[in-house]
């Protein structure tokens, strides 16, 4: 029969009477509703001795270790952000690893650069350019009639690789080293950070 300890039964029962179920489901609060179809999706297909802990972190951080401090047989299956994941691999790491489950449901989502227009100043002739939001700059200087060499026009190449003159660049290729970005940009991705005119020797 399934059944679901709380925190202060966790704390007085006997490692004996832990050790008995056949799975032990871990989760966060948010990714309750996930472990509760999990186990309902268990006791459907005959399971039984089911164990679930809804976990916290922080300050009143839930402590399993009296849950995993003995190896059993139980399959574990554990559902929550990276903290929670850490907190459980960290109770089971003498267990063995074809009994332990993880589904991390943090999503990491890097933030996307936002493009604003900006001014550049052609050194050699004095020449000024809009880069518009839509276009890159090396885009922007073909359309003003620059001839401009390129080749993978995402950044790692560095065939396009331009005198920088003054202002501050936003760096978004992959070939730069950090000595050189003060000095060169690559108009092929890079572009210039908020409110600054860049002058290139152009």
């Amino acid at each position: 029969m399934s059944k679901n300890i709380s925190m202060s039964e966790i704390k007085s029962s006997k490692s004996s009477d832990l050790h008995q179920v056949a799975h032990i489901l871990v989760c966060d609060a948010q990714s309750l509703p996930t472990m509760q179809e999990k186990r309902q999706e268990l006791l459907s297909s005959g399971q039984r001795n089911i164990d679930m802990y809804c976990l916290s972190t922080g300050e009143n951080e839930t402590d399993l270790w009296p849950v995993f401090e003995r190896v059993s047989a139980a399959t574990v299956f554990v559902c929550g952000n990276t903290d929670v994941i850490q907190m459980v691999q960290d109770w089971t790491g003498h267990w063995p690893a074809e009994q332990l489950n993880f589904i991390d449901t943090q999503v990491r989502v890097d933030p996307k650069p936002v493009n604003v227009a900006f001014q550049v100043i052609l050194a050699n002739s004095g020449s000024q350019v809009h880069v518009d939001a839509e276009m890159s700059l090396l885009e922007a200087l073909r359309f003003e009639g620059v001839e401009m060499v390129s080749s993978c026009e995402s950044g790692t190449c560095g065939t396009c690789k331009t005198r920088l003159i003054s202002g501050i660049a936003d760096h978004r290729d992959h070939v730069l080293c950090l000595d050189e970005r003060d000095r060169f940009i690559m108009p092929c991705v890079s572009r210039a950070q908020a409110d600054q005119v860049l002058v290139l020797e152009l």
